[in-house]
């Protein structure tokens, strides 16, 4: 075995560290959950991540604000069927700004999760007689325009609407100006499949191949099911020992499984076949691999493997014990840690000089207080699997590197496990029925 290099991630000569922390602490009481301006139902210390892409619409001012042309808008999710509904209504112009009001109607059939609205850009200019009413020429002159906070609608069931006033300011058109062109983004997540795992009876990891495959991992039933590409095709493989992690190498398509109190990793080749690796120096509970292709795990402390060896370990903060609940790595090698009770708190550790707490317990958007675990999107955003809380539903909280809040929806009525996302972007959540069973929920982001 290769010598262990321990990470002491002590901050004795780091100033802030124990301000860093109170400072992104949420403490505000109970908000609603929207449609209202996002800052009203944040959590105190939580802001709203900046936006820049998502279903774009764009609404148009003529003859110096005397029309305006505010929807309604088709606008098309990927994958999905049939448009989303977006209007603006009662729009006008009331000295320099833009008053509305926000509506938004679910006909795609499907859940949508976590929707926001924001403005991007305002550009003035004139008629370009190429294109559609919605252009202006190349000469137009833009500028970026926001709210003051996005509009947040929350979770829309299918056939649903709902409804927020706004005020956009400065929009300060020029005197006399012909034509201007108004560009904002919704932005949230859309379940586009739903997967049974009948025989599961304790799903804990889930992770996925690039053939199209989802592994899951059972603790209780020590197995393993590979769902898919058909998803209707379940296979199970004995496992022998309580599964408590799940990681696939997407080069080789090799599977690795942790077991519980058994110092050595489970291999399943892509064609099927199971075998055990050679001893690895202690049990491990959830793994990922991360950046340069190494394999870590968890729990309590955070380790690095090289090869089976451990070559390095995170085992404190702030010179106490450092406990990860659950966690992942980046491609850049960050790793995001979600840290065990009683704080619940998600860190970002980028070096033993680089270690800022992001988020917290308490009850805004934005608190984390019953966090499971946590994956970096391709969009490089993080997602935190929180279970329920009282009568709260289980929960995703997406957070950008900065810790800014991107969005969150609300979950099916169950038990959560673990979170992976596939080659293709999409967002797959494995979680446990209250009665029996367990079940992956597919999400697409947009």
């Amino acid at each position: 075995m290769a010598a262990l290099v321990a990470v002491d991630l002590t901050f004795g000569v780091v100033s802030g560290f124990t301000s860093a922390l109170t400072g992104q602490t949420p403490t505000a009481e109970p908000p609603a959950s929207g449609p209202a301006p996002m800052r009203q139902l944040l959590a105190r210390g939580v802001g709203p991540a900046p936006v820049e892409t998502g279903l774009s619409f764009a609404l148009t001012i003529t003859n110096g604000g005397r029309s305006i042309l505010a929807g309604p808008w088709a606008l098309r999710i990927p994958q999905v069927s049939t448009p989303l509904k977006l209007s603006l209504e009662e729009a006008r112009l009331n000295s320099g700004s833009l008053e509305a009001v926000a509506r938004i109607k679910n006909e795609t059939g499907a859940f949508l999760g976590g929707l926001r609205l924001d403005f991007l850009e305002i550009a003035e200019g004139t008629l370009d007689s190429k294109h559609a009413p919605s252009y202006v020429s190349s000469e137009a002159k833009s500028r970026a325009i926001a709210l003051a906070s996005p509009l947040f609608f929350g979770d829309l069931q299918p056939g649903a609407d709902a409804a927020a006033s706004f005020r956009l300011e400065p929009v300060a058109l020029a005197p006399g100006s012909p034509y201007a062109v108004v560009r904002g983004v919704i932005t949230g997540a859309v379940a586009v499949a739903g997967i049974e795992v009948p025989d599961s009876l304790d799903p804990v990891a889930i992770d996925s191949d690039g053939e199209g495959r989802i592994y899951v991992g059972d603790g209780a039933g020590q197995a393993i099911f590979r769902i898919g590409p058909d998803p209707k095709s379940v296979r199970r493989f004995d496992a022998g020992c309580p599964v408590t992690g799940i990681a696939v190498r997407r080069k080789s398509g090799e599977v690795y499984a942790s077991c519980r109190d058994v110092p050595v990793l489970l291999r399943l080749s892509p064609g099927g076949r199971m075998s055990k690796t050679e001893p690895i120096g202690r049990a491990l509970g959830p793994i990922r691999f991360g950046g340069k292709g190494f394999l870590y795990g968890a729990p309590a402390s955070i380790v690095r493997l090289d090869g089976l060896s451990i070559a390095e370990e995170i085992a404190s903060v702030a010179q106490r014990p450092f406990h990860a609940a659950g966690f992942d790595v980046s491609t850049e090698g960050a790793i995001w840690a979600i840290t065990s009770e009683p704080e619940r708190r998600l860190l970002r550790i980028r070096s033993a000089r680089d270690i800022v707490s992001l988020a917290g317990p308490g009850e805004g958007l934005g608190a984390i207080a019953t966090a499971r675990t946590c994956r970096v999107g391709p969009d490089r955003n993080v997602y935190v699997l929180e279970g329920p809380a009282g009568a709260r539903p289980p929960r995703v909280s997406v957070f950008d590197p900065a810790g800014g809040l991107a969005r969150v929806w609300d979950l099916p009525l169950g038990e959560p496990a673990d979170l992976a996302f596939a080659r293709d972007g999409r967002l797959e959540i494995v979680w446990k029925r209250e009665n029996a069973g367990s079940a992956v929920t597919v999400f697409r982001t947009f």
